[in-house]
């Protein structure tokens, strides 16, 4: 969870938007918003924290977890105590993969590809290759989408690979370009930045490599020179590098995901509780219009949420019997109209959500989909998921043959789910397994509701422009001016009264607000001086002490 804010952070208004309490208060509580099951759920969590005993060499009592800033920030080590809570506790909370945290973070769909299967294969369109990754990442950056990239390995971040990188850890992609040397060969590239704001990545093009000139960092994206970054954890690679090698070894990462952070776009969902052991229902959507395009997915809680324990078990999918199974699994597809054949299909465990994506050019205003899913819960009693729709438009999702939704609000709104589904938390006056008596937990029906209320909290921070891209185009064409021109400044025009100059030199921000503001004007100016600003102020993002 706490790897995937690498990504997340890069947008100051997604960051705030977790926190609903922003500031620290008498109760020293704090409500914290996240995604479950890909709908907004709140929880409230206290702001006692675990300390070592003891003091390090300079008088400072260490966290136990992550830490806090150099300012003394605490924001960071809250939001992890909140997903401890919805997990169970701490251990639980350890681990994971990137595109599930971002998901919980952000409540967008995203999309998780293998960079050690780039290019393999040449007789399927299965993998793509090293040069259609890399467009890929450039229209995902030009569309203003959450990336990361992360490192294989055991478990153990402290270990490095040939790269000279973390191990098992997670990475934001600032920028995936292309630039030219002297003897005019291209170079396709990539930028990242560690979470931690340092790197020791010792490969082609690292910050001391002599190949740098100031003719090639000028085409860096974001004004950035990956020779004096380093400090800041930002250093570039060659995508050749990215991807597999002869020598698995020497592979830098291991896999990476864009998650479609879109302007205007939200949520609508059906809510299947009490469901089925792996009964095959199906769900309906009618688009009203050609807008836009639309996201569909089928989950349930994510990984680590329901513990291990409760799974256990095997099911049969199209003749054949699966055993030793140790989590969820769906079968989902997507038909349109009244075609027997699917437009698209997935087939996964709970331990990632992969949505199907229909282009805007993949439908007319009218057509009718139609959604089917088969979830084999293995025998966990939490059975219990919801079916979404992520789109500009207010889409309906109706269980085939009815014309009622079922939804349960988890912030607040109402109808309310907070009391009534099947997943308790760390509530411990029931147990999910127990069938009578007074420990039986409570079970629940469909609520019926016209979804007059629309939940637009997935919104994209307004920062830059959205472009619409379909997950499977690839278009290198779209790399940012690598030299923004400023536009003149003049201070009483500005959103925030100051100029670029006075943001940059004066003092740090006081309040998440102001840090938004001064952000947004200077990325329309010069986005390289935006994106310095905003890390070097990260740690005074949310200031509860």
């Amino acid at each position: 969870m706490i790897q995937a804010l690498a990504g997340v952070a890069e947008f100051p208004a997604l960051i705030s938007s977790i926190f609903l309490t922003k500031t620290k208060n008498s109760a020293g509580i704090h409500a914290i918003r996240f995604f479950i099951r890909g709908k907004p759920w709140v929880l409230a969590v206290d702001d006692e924290l675990l300390f070592y005993n003891g003091s390090n060499s300079a008088g400072k009592r260490m966290l136990y977890f992550t830490k806090d800033s150099t300012y003394s920030a605490f924001w960071a080590p809250v939001l992890e105590k909140a997903w401890a809570k919805v997990v169970g506790n701490y251990a639980q909370a350890n681990g994971g993969f990137i595109i599930t945290g971002t998901r919980v973070l952000t409540g967008v769909p995203g999309f998780a590809y293998s960079a050690t299967t780039l290019g393999t294969s040449t007789t399927t369109t299965t993998y793509m290759t090293l040069d259609e990754a890399h467009a890929l990442l450039v229209s995902g950056e030009a569309a203003n989408y959450i990336m990361n990239a992360g490192t294989n390995g055991s478990g153990n971040d402290q270990h490095t690979n040939s790269c000279g990188i973390a191990m098992s850890h997670a990475y934001s992609m600032l920028a995936a370009f292309t630039m030219k040397d002297a003897s005019n060969v291209e170079h396709k590239m990539l930028l990242f930045r560690n979470p931690w704001g340092t790197t020791g990545y010792s490969a082609n093009w690292k910050h001391d490599d002599s190949k740098w000139t100031d003719a090639l960092v000028a085409q860096v994206p974001l004004s950035i020179d990956p020779r004096t970054s380093k400090d800041k954890g930002i250093f570039a690679i060659e995508m050749s590098r990215f991807g597999p090698q002869t020598d698995a070894a020497n592979n830098c990462f291991g896999d990476f995901s864009i998650s479609h952070i879109r302007t205007g776009y939200s949520n609508n969902w059906y809510d299947q509780n009490a469901a089925v052991d792996s009964e095959e229902v199906f769900y309906e959507v009618t688009v009203p219009a050609k807008d836009g395009d639309l996201y569909f997915s089928v989950e349930t809680y994510p990984y680590n949420v329901i513990p291990s324990s409760c799974f256990g078990g095997s099911y049969t999918f199209q003749g054949t019997t699966y055993t030793g199974q140790t989590m969820p699994t769906v079968f989902f597809a997507v038909y349109k109209g009244t075609a027997s054949s699917w437009t698209s299909y997935t087939w996964h465990s709970f331990q990632f959500t992969r949505p199907l994506l229909v282009a805007e050019a993949g439908y007319a205003a009218g057509d009718k989909f139609k959604l089917k899913t088969n979830v084999y819960f293995v025998g966990s009693a939490t059975r219990e998921y919801t079916v979404h729709v992520y789109s500009k438009q207010d889409l309906k999702v109706y269980k085939q043959g009815t014309t009622t939704t079922s939804i349960q609000h988890m912030d607040g709104q109402s109808p309310s789910g907070f009391t009534d589904n099947l997943y308790w938390g760390i509530d411990a006056t029931c147990d999910p397994k127990a069938t009578s008596g007074t420990t039986k937990c409570g079970t629940t029906t469909d609520t019926t509701t016209d979804d007059s209320t629309k939940d637009d909290s997935t919104k994209d921070d307004g920062k830059k422009d959205d472009t619409t891209t379909d997950d499977t185009t690839k278009d290198d064409t779209t790399v940012k001016d690598p030299t923004p021109t400023p536009a003149p400044v003049v201070p009483a025009d500005t959103p925030t009264g100051k100029t670029d100059d006075e943001i940059i030199a004066g003092p740090p921000p006081e309040t998440a607000d102001e840090l938004v503001e001064n952000f947004n004007q200077l990325f329309d100016t010069d986005p390289g001086a935006a994106i310095t600003y905003l890390f070097d102020n990260l740690d005074v993002f949310f200031k509860f002490w």
